[in-house]
């Protein structure tokens, strides 16, 4: 899997066991500003390879990450995925009765 980052988002990782790693690091504007200025590349770049106990990705701007932590992006995901993989029943009501 490659992942890169060219601006104001994260990257980050879940596995079956809720551990989270940020696989890139935010693009803040003093940050980017200093990069340039030495003549550094803004964009990241990761290669991992597919391991089995990676469960999914996490994608999402600064928008989310200024008002909620890796932990807490985790634990929501986590919590849908196992409603989603939770099967469903449902009461059958024949016409007859």
């Amino acid at each position: 899997m490659i992942v890169s980052n060219l601006g104001n988002c994260r990257a980050l990782l879940c596995t079956r066991e809720g551990v989270d790693k940020a696989l890139t690091s935010d693009h803040k504007a003093e940050r980017i500003e200093n990069q340039i200025i030495r003549g550094g590349y803004v964009a990241e770049t990761r290669i991992l390879e597919l391991e089995e106990d990676m469960e999914f990705l996490a994608l999402a701007s600064d928008g989310l990450w200024d008002v909620v932590s890796n932990q807490e992006a985790v634990d929501t995901m986590l919590s849908v995925l196992a409603q989603a993989k939770t099967p469903k029943t449902f009461n059958i009501v024949s016409a007859a009765s």
